[in-house]
């Protein structure tokens, strides 16, 4: 029997694997993954994403990445988003993701119909990180599936990293990072604790991903970090403690300096220009004990006080060497709960965590107590097997197992149960896939059509169950857009009839119809569709009623109007420019005569650069965060320029030499810390 078990081993672990990926793939279809085009009555064939929420948002940045790159650029000012913000603010990674997997596909759908795909793989990203831990601890490979399918079956609250939160309400930049980071976390606990080479390699890039979807998840990341240096230097006795030191910190300084390095554009940038970043705290754990809810809607009370049972478990009475980094896991998990609550009532926060919410803590968190969860489940049942045959000692693991989990997944996902349609498993989204967004569409395009150069289109409402369908524009055709509700901001300064304090939208949109307002912001063009409000005429109604519009056209649900005095991006005193361009990063305009300072009606930040006649003038910030430029009377020619500065060629360069130092760490840096001459490390005592 004894020459049986280890080839056996071997395609048990294949079959688990196996039945790992046919899951994931299950779950992807089931969530409407793969379809993501949808062709219409009328032979239009139209992006089948989501639709929900911040979905529009994140889908557009990546139709502004493919487009810029495709003009041989980088996007660094996203100028389509009222008034525009530096991408640092807002990282653009999700949107790399999308257009990675565009050219994997060889551009053959929408990059907004790939950002669905993106969304759904995110999703099931969380399986990769709980195969690669419990293989690195050696432990049945069972529990891989067992944690997915509990990630699956629960959905969630929509600040809970799970269905409900990445693709209910399409917080795709929070999901991710917290993701990558768990991804990091086993990375480099499999390369700290066990020397296994290729994952510190794969530690660098999950790390420096996680930095630039989100950099908030450097946070778990670093406590990650910390648990598993610990735990390195309790666990590895046999070596005396000065060299225990030394090589905690080399292989975790190598890692972590190169995934610094990669993500430098991100990080040093948002650490030089914090300064200007105003952040709107929405959500709270206040009082403390709403964190406690909060884990419950997260994982269900059962699934919670067995992920806190079996952490305690690992860390008071298992000893020996084989449960290493599911022990760095649990102690993560202590020490991220920690942090949690302190930022959740500190009074004096320090300025990284000012800008933090501590329910955008959740998704990291929830994802490391699953694993917790069948890592404990998984164990007990090879303990009440464990005098059984071989051959049924592992059929009745499978067979509880997938009972578990199967069971699991359809009851999670029954119609028949009498509880809200987001408590079910996997529900069903509602995607942009009708011929409301074909209408969208030619209202976009009409409204650009209409537009005088160089002014911008406001465009006000949204499907009702939608939100936010304002922000599939700059997706459909570029432009530069100003919207009624922009979800966020950087800044609080820009005018119109709402309060920032309550949020980045305004009440009724038809108190902005003032010639005033479309000057102010540079308006030309009003597309609007039927929207409630609390109080006043709708908006709709009240474009077909103003003076100051001019009919253009109806597309379904949108009404598309020309201001008849419009305002323009660039002016000068009340003068239109002769000529302009509006681009991204450039701006460019041109008077033959006239006076009065220059405004421009994009958002100030310190890299933009101005030259008029050819030479460098300052540039001022005004009152509602807009840019001014004096010139002299006379003819001016205007060259408004987002810059490269020297902060951005050495965040550059130091990026080039992270990727290339990961490349020599990963061909040459077993020299740096050699793999352990165990057999396969953590296997000297297995958990079978």
């Amino acid at each position: 029997m004894k020459p049986f078990e280890p080839k056996a081993e071997r395609y048990l672990t294949f079959g688990w694997g196996i039945a790992l990926v046919a899951l994931c793939a299950y779950a992807l279809r089931k969530i409407g993954g793969f379809d993501l085009t949808i062709t219409l009555d009328s032979g239009q064939v139209i992006p089948n994403a989501y639709a929900t929420v911040d979905h529009p948002f994140h889908a557009a940045r990546a139709a502004a990445v493919l487009d810029a790159l495709k003009h041989g650029e980088l996007v660094r000012w996203m100028g389509s988003h009222q008034g525009g913000y530096p991408v640092e603010f807002y990282p653009l990674g999700v949107a790399w993701l999308d257009v990675g997997v565009w050219s994997l596909l060889f551009g053959q759908f929408s990059i907004l119909a790939v950002h669905k795909l993106v969304v759904g793989l995110i999703f099931v990203l969380p399986a990769l990180a709980y195969w690669l831990l419990v293989r690195g601890d050696r432990i049945h490979p069972s529990a891989a599936f067992l944690a997915t399918s509990i990630h699956i079956a629960i959905p969630g609250y929509w600040l809970s990293g799970g269905y409900e939160e990445l693709v209910g309400w399409g917080l795709v930049t929070n999901v991710t990072g917290a993701t990558f980071g768990v991804l990091a976390t086993v990375l480099l606990g499999r390369y700290v604790l066990y020397r296994y080479h290729w994952s510190g390699v794969g530690a660098v890039i999950a790390i420096a991903c996680a930095t630039v979807s989100n950099p908030r998840s450097l946070f778990g990341i670093v406590i990650a970090t910390i648990a598993i240096g610990v735990w390195y230097l309790l666990v590895e006795t046999e070596t005396p403690l000065r060299v225990r030191l030394r090589d905690a910190a080399v292989s975790i300084g190598v890692v972590g300096g190169l995934a610094f390095l990669i993500a430098a554009p991100v990080v040093t940038s948002l650490m030089r220009y914090s300064d200007q970043y105003f952040f709107l705290h929405y959500q709270f754990y206040e009082p403390l004990e709403t964190y406690w809810d909060a884990l419950v809607l997260a994982l269900t009370e059962r699934v919670l006080l067995i992920a806190i049972g079996s952490g305690l478990a690992l860390l008071l009475l298992f000893r020996g060497r084989r449960l290493r980094i599911s022990q760095a896991t649990a102690l993560t998990v202590g020490i991220y709960t920690l942090f949690t609550m302190w930022v959740a009532t500190t009074s004096n926060p320090p300025p990284l965590v000012e800008q933090l919410e501590a329910p955008r803590l959740m998704p990291f968190q929830r994802q490391l107590m699953i694993v917790l969860v069948a890592i404990g489940v998984v164990y007990v049942v090879q303990q009440l097997t464990q005098r059984l045959p071989y051959v049924w000692r592992e059929l009745i693991i499978a067979a509880l197992v997938l009972t578990v989990s199967i069971g699991g997944i359809r009851t999670a996902i029954s119609l028949d149960r009498e509880i809200p349609a987001n408590e079910i498993a996997m529900y069903e989204v509602e995607t942009v896939g009708d011929q409301r967004f074909a209408d969208l569409e030619d209202a976009v395009r009409a409204a650009n059509d209409a537009r005088p150069d160089g002014s911008t289109v406001f465009i006000i409402g949204n499907q009702q169950t939608w939100w936010h369908e304002q922000l599939w524009a700059p997706g459909i055709e570029y432009g530069t857009y100003q919207y009624d509700d922009w979800m966020w901001y950087w800044h609080g300064d820009q005018t119109g009839p709402y309060d920032p304090t309550d949020g980045y939208f305004i009440p009724n949109p038809s108190d902005a119809f003032t010639t005033e307002y479309f000057h102010r912001h540079g308006i030309g063009v009003v597309m609007v569709s039927d929207m409630w409000v609390p109080s006043g005429t709708p908006p709709r109604q009240a474009a077909a009623e103003s003076d100051l519009l001019r009919y253009v056209g109806s597309f379904g649900s949108w009404d598309v109007y020309a201001v008849i005095d419009p305002g323009y991006v660039v002016s000068r005193g009340d003068t239109a420019p002769a000529s302009v361009s509006v681009t991204n990063q450039d701006i460019q305009a041109t008077w033959d005569e006239g006076s009065g300072d220059i405004v421009i009606r994009q958002n100030w930040f310190p890299r933009w650069q101005a030259e008029v006649n050819g030479e460098r003038l300052p540039i001022e910030r005004t009152e509602d965060g807009y840019m001014r430029i004096p010139v002299p009377d006379g003819t001016v020619s205007l060259s408004l320029t987002y810059a490269v500065t020297g902060l951005d060629w050495t965040s550059r360069a130091a990026s080039v030499a992270g990727l290339t130092g990961t490349l020599v760490f990963a061909f040459a840096g077993r020299r740096i810390r050699p793999t352990s001459n165990e057999e396969s490390p953590g296997a000297t005592i297995p958990v079978r």
